[in-house]
């Protein structure tokens, strides 16, 4: 924070100047004026000191005198050394010199060399310059440089300090009339010399009434009694008359040379005022514009790093007030490693004196967001760099989405890769139906490469197809909806007169405000698909008739066998009637194992035509209550329930559509193996249904022997059988009636088991309704 800077008027300077002239033409004391003009500055400045440094003939350079404030360190006798302004005098640079802040960059190297021991950090300071005999419409200015006397310097100890227009204007009057008391000064003392050989004698300076403690603020220019008068010099009458009439026009030329000037200095005054006033409302139009500009961040660094300017955007992304971040670095703000990072682009700015531009990542609150920095270094009157400005753009989305988009095109470009490797074509045409993309797959079934096809239309690239595929194009390009799975048929230009079968599905691509931009195309050749289908289905044609001659033929042969057994059973009764006894025991026994074998027999063909009977009629469906028919099952096996003292437990079961006729067959032969196939202990069969999706699962679950896991299978096959006739007797063809029943319904039917504790059957029905 620079030091408060009190405001002096116009009329301050002038009157403060005119004091300090009335003053030094009454007085040739110059040790008294140079001590009260240091005062009166440091009190009217309300600085730590003020002094004056003066330049020896002999080459020593020292304080001559100085009023410094309480507790602060006098340099009173020092010697100093300040050749960078003395050089600058000698270039003919006689301008006020001000350093707000000995710590800035712009500051000159030899500047901070002369103030580095001395603890001062705002310095101002202006040659005493002993003026030449020029007319009144000459300024001080153009001297030369055997005039430098010394230096009137003012120095702020711990505090920057800006220096106002104001007290620059009033240092330079002030140094302005020293130099007229010095010239004065140094003319006395030639005088003295020249009158040495004629034995006149000077007397000393003596006080004419009283000396006030503060002679500048004198209310009129009368200082008769503020300051020593001439003193009373021994001289011949001529001589004094002479020397008199000399000081009285040197002092009428530099009155009417100081009233020119303050003239002068009064418009220059005007026309500053103009300028800073014009300044000022630049700088409020340059805060405005810095402070409205939301859509990038703005900020000036000096040479060190530390911030000097930030806008109100940078304010609000980063959470921090202009006022706290004066005079911090990023490392103050930010994590170490990112503000190394910053540091180094500012670096490079200022090393190689030229805007550069860095993408650079900062964290906020929300996240690390990534910005474009362009920075460009600020020069001073020699160019040099001592601060670089800043604007910052942020990225983060354009980022996010160049990300997204990057890995979008390698998935796409692996996914059009993996079609290839799995012969799956893929294409994108764009509005006018160009190739955008084809993988190599695609390529290779048109009989084209990849580059061929890129640029070009459907009717340039595969004219022969082009009538079957640019209506589905364009039907998607209209509606933005895809079509899917559609069958072609046709050549391609590498195999013409050979017709290949494709599947192709076309799906939009859309772009901003959801308008289709593309179409793409997936492309899957099945051609030998088509053909094994087409073989597939004269297959299946032909084992439908021959299954259906089979069983024509099977219920022909069982039919037609039927009446022979019933011959060859009743004459093997009636041989039994009349001759068992008679004969010997084998005859008994033979006609017993023809008796078995006609049983047997009958057996067989009766399930024969059961069998065949399930595929012979058309398949009719009622909606049925299977609790209901499951309770008609139960009453046809009642004897055999109860039998065996089976208990059978039946869960509510659904409404379906099926035959009723071939279920209720299909529950019985279940329930019976159930039954037939038990333990010692008395048979327990459950029954149940879930559903599944858009189909019934039904289980018969029993307590039976079970079975082997490797005979999963084999069981559903005709005439199949796990166990002798002696252990279990049954022709092995119901289960492979249960599997015809339960295929010709649309369902399936397998079986769990553990062998000891059960077997689970469950086949499927489909939820629907006849």
């Amino acid at each position: 924070m620079n030091f408060p800077t009190p405001v002096i008027s116009l009329e301050q300077i002038i009157a403060q100047t005119s004091r300090l002239s009335l003053i030094i033409s009454r007085s040739r004391n110059l040790a008294e004026i140079l001590h009260l003009a240091v005062t009166e500055i440091r009190q009217l400045l309300q600085t730590d000191r003020v002094l004056i440094y003066r330049c020896m003939g002999d080459g020593r350079r020292s304080v001559v005198v100085e009023s410094v404030a309480p507790y602060r360190e006098s340099l009173r006798g020092k010697t100093l050394h300040c050749r960078g302004c003395e050089t600058k005098i000698l270039e003919g640079d006689f301008r006020v010199r001000a350093i707000a802040d000995i710590h800035s960059p712009t500051v000159d190297p030899h500047d901070r060399e002369f103030l580095a021991p001395f603890p001062v950090r705002a310095h101002l300071w202006v040659p005493l310059l002993i003026p030449e005999n020029s007319s009144p419409g000459n300024s001080y200015f153009p001297v030369s440089p055997r005039h430098l006397w010394g230096f009137l310097m003012v120095h702020q100890v711990e505090e920057p300090r800006s220096w106002d227009n104001s007290q620059k204007v009033l240092l330079q009057q002030i140094a302005l009339q020293l130099g007229i008391a010095i010239q004065q000064a140094q003319l006395w003392e030639q005088w003295e010399k020249t009158q040495g050989e004629e034995n006149v004698t000077v007397a000393p300076l003596e006080p004419r009434g009283e000396i006030l403690e503060n002679p500048f603020l004198l209310p009129t220019c009368e200082a008769g009694n503020a300051m020593r008068d001439c003193a009373e010099v021994k001289l011949p009458t001529k001589a004094r008359e002479n020397l008199n009439e000399a000081l009285e026009q040197r002092v009428a030329a530099r009155t009417a040379q100081l009233q020119d000037y303050n003239h002068r200095l009064q418009q220059e005054i005007a026309q500053r005022k103009a300028v800073e006033k014009a300044l000022r409302k630049n700088q409020q139009l340059l805060r405005a514009v810095l402070d409205n500009s939301s859509a990038v961040v703005i900020y000036i660094k000096d040479y060190r790093g530390r911030y000097l300017l930030i806008n109100r955007h940078y304010e609000t992304l980063f959470g921090i007030n202009e006022s706290d971040i004066i005079g911090k670095t990023d490392r103050d703000i930010f994590p170490e490693e990112i503000a190394e990072i910053l540091w180094q682009n500012d670096r490079k700015v200022l090393e190689w004196v030229k805007t550069l531009q860095f993408e650079e990542e900062v964290p906020q609150v929300d996240g690390l967001h990534t910005y474009i920095s362009i920075k460009s270094p600020l020069g001073d009157e020699s160019d040099r760099p001592y601060a670089i400005c800043g604007i910052s753009t942020d990225i983060t989305e354009r980022k996010t989405l160049e990300k997204e988009l990057t890995a979008r095109e390698k998935i796409l470009t692996a996914f059009f890769h993996a079609a290839s490797t799995v012969n799956v074509g893929l294409c994108i045409h764009d509005r006018r139906l160009r190739y955008l993309q084809i993988n190599s797959n695609l390529a290779e079934i048109n009989g084209l490469s990849v580059e061929a096809h890129l640029g070009k239309t459907i009717e340039e690239a595969i004219p022969k197809l082009a009538p079957c595929i640019l209506p589905m194009l364009q039907a998607v390009l209209d509606s933005g909806q895809p079509i899917l799975n559609t069958e072609v048929t046709g050549e391609v230009p590498s195999q013409p007169g050979i017709q290949r079968d494709w599947l192709v599905s076309y799906f939009p691509i859309f772009g901003e405000n959801q308008k289709v931009t593309a179409v793409g195309v997936i492309v899957t050749e099945i051609t030998e698909r088509k053909e094994a289908e087409r073989q597939l289905k004269q297959l299946n044609a032909d084992l439908a008739r021959s299954n259906q001659e089979l069983e024509q033929f099977a219920y022909i042969a069982s039919h037609d066998l039927r009446e022979p057994l019933r011959k060859i059973n009743s004459f093997t009764e009636l041989l039994a009637e009349r001759y068992r006894g008679k004969l010997d025991g084998k005859a008994d026994k033979y006609i017993g194992y023809i008796t078995d074998g006609v049983d047997r027999m009958q057996q067989l063909i009766q399930d024969l035509l059961t069998y065949s009977r399930v595929g012979r009629h058309e398949l009719v469906l009622e909606m049925t209550d299977l609790g209901e028919l499951l309770d008609r099952t139960l009453m046809d096996l009642s004897e055999a329930i109860a039998a065996e003292n089976a208990a059978i437990v039946v869960e509510k079961l659904p409404r379906v559509a099926v035959n009723p006729v071939q279920i209720r067959q299909l529950f019985q032969n279940l329930i019976a193996n159930g039954i037939k196939f038990r333990r010692r202990e008395s048979p327990r069969i459950e029954i149940n249904a879930k559903l599944e999706g858009e189909v019934w699962i039904v289980s018969v679950c029993d307590n039976g022997i079970g079975i082997e896991a490797q005979y999963a299978e084999r069981i559903f096959a005709i005439f199949q059988r796990l166990h002798t006739r002696e252990e279990y007797p049954g022709t092995g063809i119901g289960l492979a009636v249960c599997k015809k029943i339960v295929e010709r319904h649309g369902g399936r039917i397998w079986m769990k088991s553990t062998p000891g504790e059960g077997t689970t059957f469950y086949f499927t029905l489909p939820d629907r309704f006849g």
